[in-house]
């Protein structure tokens, strides 16, 4: 059998068109390999190429072996948790019935299904071609910004974006940031002051919204993922904290120069002494002290009063949740979570392409902090901020977003044996 054929015979059996290309340039380099040492022994090109092709075994066998070895991986468990989280994001809705709760329903269950087709098409896309922009993912975030700005739209102070009936905060640029820095710390050529440069401008425009929240996701994310790339470790740490130190400058001037706002000092003064501040911005930290006290390990009604929290369907969703169905389902619901947390782990440790690595280790930063500072928050631990449990809170944009990060995720790991073969 010719080399020619049996390369044919053997892509046959494999599925995938990247992984057929893939193994017919291992295969053709392996069989001139071991033609040209059957040649030393004294055959001739003719004799040497059929032998080294005998030697192969059976092409369709061969294929089969290979198409196991290099098809698409689908992460199933990351899967379950994710469809699992989403679905038990309906939840809320039933619990804390309204007048509104039909169109409610229907409202998050289209945006439901609209994120699990988002994490779909993501997972199916090839999450390379994302690498192209490179510094573009910046511009597009810093005109997303500059449009809100602009536009004088705010909630709470902070810059909004309205787009007809739909409103968010800017916190939906942090993963155009996140796919910007992966394709930053791939790039060789990119110096360290470029980062600095990169940060500042982006900081600076998010320090105007203002939105202080957004910052420090930012700014840790940066952080996570410049750690994670190939910069020296003294090298990031210096120019890290240089990069915090010229931030800070902006708004330490203005509390120096007008001093400090007397609603910022009180409700720094209600998360160290909420008692104190009860009646004011202190109130949310005791009641959901009260909540904590009063939370049963099983279902027990609503207060007649009605709601729980002026935000228990958004920010307090999580202690609103264990009050009512008891720590047993909060239990259930924090251990989902961290799960999808550790599975993201998981995928960092096993993925051998450093851009989709970093793209992993961006998106598992991402997810993982508002996790823990929403939960933070419902038990007291960190201050009171606009920050949605992601998939459990009501938001369409939340919801979008986060399916997106898992959409990518999948991405990475459904290639990881295909990129690991064209790494060895």
């Amino acid at each position: 059998m010719k080399k020619e054929q049996f390369l044919s015979e053997v892509s046959r059996s494999i599925r995938s068109k990247e992984a057929c290309k893939l193994v017919e340039i291992e295969l053709n380099n392996h069989l001139k390999q071991t033609k040209e040492a059957l040649k030393k022994q004294g055959l001739n090109d003719k004799e040497a190429e059929q032998k080294a092709v005998l030697m192969m075994g059976n092409p369709i066998h061969l294929g089969r072996k290979m198409d196991r070895l290099h098809r698409p991986k689908v992460d199933w468990k990351m899967i379950g948790l994710f469809l699992f989280i989403i679905v038990l994001g309906m939840v809320p809705i039933f619990v804390f019935e309204s007048e509104h709760t039909a169109m409610a329903f229907i409202h998050k269950f289209i945006v439901t299904l609209i994120g699990i087709a988002f994490a779909t098409i993501l997972m199916f896309f090839d999450y390379r071609k994302l690498q192209k922009l490179g510094i573009g993912w910046f511009v597009i975030g810093w005109g997303i910004i500059s449009f809100a700005l602009i536009s004088g739209n705010r909630v709470n102070g902070s810059a909004t974006l309205v787009l007809g009936p739909f409103s968010t905060d800017i916190s939906i640029t942090l993963p155009l940031f996140l796919i910007g820095w992966a394709g930053v710390f791939r790039n060789e050529k990119m110096k360290m002051y470029m980062v600095v440069i990169l940060y500042l401008i982006t900081s600076y425009l998010i320090v105007l919204t203002p939105n202080l929240f957004v910052f420090g996701m930012f700014t840790i994310i940066t952080g996570v993922m410049l750690w994670g790339s190939h910069f020296a470790k003294r090298k990031i740490i210096w120019s890290y904290v240089i990069s915090l130190v010229t931030v800070a400058v902006v708004p330490l001037y203005a509390w120096f120069t007008t001093g400090i706002k007397e609603y910022q000092l009180v409700r720094l003064l209600a998360f160290l002494n909420p008692e104190k501040y009860a009646e004011s911005s202190g109130y949310h930290y005791v009641k959901m002290k009260e909540l904590r006290d009063g939370t049963g390990w099983f279902w027990q009604s609503i207060p007649e009063s009605g709601s729980l929290l002026p935000e228990s369907t958004t920010d307090f969703v999580f202690i609103s949740l264990s009050y009512t169905l008891g720590w047993t389902f909060a239990v259930v619901l924090g251990g989902t979570l961290v799960l999808l947390i550790l599975r993201m782990f998981y995928v960092v440790k096993t993925v051998r392409d450093g851009y989709g690595k970093i793209l992993v280790i961006g998106a598992l930063s991402l997810f993982a902090f508002q996790v823990m500072f929403n939960l933070g928050m419902s038990f007291g631990v960190f201050p009171i901020m606009s920050v949605s449990l992601p998939f459990i809170s009501y938001g369409n944009m939340q919801v979008l977003m986060n399916a997106g990060l898992i959409g990518l995720v999948l991405s990475v790991y459904r290639k990881k044996d295909l990129m690991r073969a064209m790494t060895l």
